[in-house]
């Protein structure tokens, strides 16, 4: 019978704990070089940011054992880890990407992560690593060997943040990818995610051996416990998909009097600033694009 382990292994811990200071440095980094441009990224973001890198390293520390004894501490790890984890993490990117701007200008994302973070290579990435670490065999082995296991959470952080980023508007995305283009993209993941958590949910059979040798240690039977975690990926997935409906509804209600306005002036609805960054505060930048007419902006005052 397999044993669990007893606690977080040093080199697990070292690693979680070590790629979580790496990323709030540069954070750090980011948000004050961006200051320094009286661009300042919002503290809601920033705090948003932080909740994250620390929901992310809690989980994979809190939960290393409990994950290795039953799969609904497993799966519940998973969710926090790649989906509510990384949706803060993304919050707090959306400025930090563009230089404290509310919309990243296309010229200032990286090529490469535009063509990672499109919305259907994005969905589909985030998909397949959904799946595929789920297989049997990958599951099991992740259970069972702590680097595989690095491997799996390493992938559910990267896929979740390329998942999340065009939603939140953190990267440049096609014009065809308004409001009601999110809310049909996110209703597309938790569709993903809820098939496979009802095949876990309504499961007669266990999917991974590992657990049934642990049934006398934990007074748990395997199928009552892989029906458990499926109602906690279905569970946490419903409540992340009413908040974001709610804030895209917010969003749609925000933006839709500027618009209307907008059309009704024949100006341009919101025009970020693109002017440059050392220009002090009440400048005025010509922007335009060709074809289009040029339209005066006034430098934000700090802290916009």
């Amino acid at each position: 019978m397999p044993t669990p382990p007893l606690a977080v292994s040093t080199a697990q811990a070292a690693g979680a704990l070590g790629v979580a200071a790496i990323a709030a440095l540069a954070y750090a980094a980011r948000t004050h070089r961006v200051a320094d441009r009286r661009l300042a990224i919002p503290p809601r973001r920033q705090a948003a940011f932080y909740a994250g890198l620390v929901l992310a390293a809690a989980s994979v520390l809190g939960l290393d054992h409990l994950s290795h004894i039953a799969m609904v501490w497993r799966e519940t790890q998973h969710f926090l880890l790649g989906e509510l984890a990384t949706l803060l993490v993304v919050i707090g990117l959306a400025e930090a990407l563009a230089g404290g701007r509310p919309a990243p200008p296309a010229r200032r994302t990286p090529q490469w992560l535009t063509l990672l973070a499109h919305p259907i290579p994005a969905f589909a990435l985030w998909l397949a690593d959904l799946y595929v670490w789920h297989l049997p065999s990958l599951y099991q082995s992740a259970v069972e060997h702590p680097g595989i296991q690095a491997a799996q959470q390493v992938c559910l952080l990267a896929s979740g943040i390329n998942m999340w980023l065009c939603v939140l508007g953190a990267v440049a995305t096609p014009a065809w990818f308004g409001d009601v283009s999110r809310l049909c993209y996110v209703v597309a993941t938790r569709i993903g995610a809820a098939v496979l958590a009802n095949i876990f949910l309504w499961s007669g059979a266990v999917s991974y051996p590992y657990f049934v040798s642990l049934d006398t240690a934990r007074h748990l039977s395997p199928v009552v416990d892989e029906n458990l975690a499926g109602a906690v990926m279905l569970g946490g997935g419903s409540v992340l998909c009413v908040c974001l409906f709610a804030w895209l509804y917010t969003r749609a209600r925000t933006t839709q009097p500027t618009t209307a306005a907008a059309h009704s002036t024949g100006r341009p609805a919101d025009v970020p600033w693109m002017g440059s960054p050392d220009a002090p505060p009440g400048a005025s930048v010509r922007l335009g694009t060709p074809g289009e007419p040029a339209v005066s902006r006034r430098r934000p005052p700090a802290g916009w």
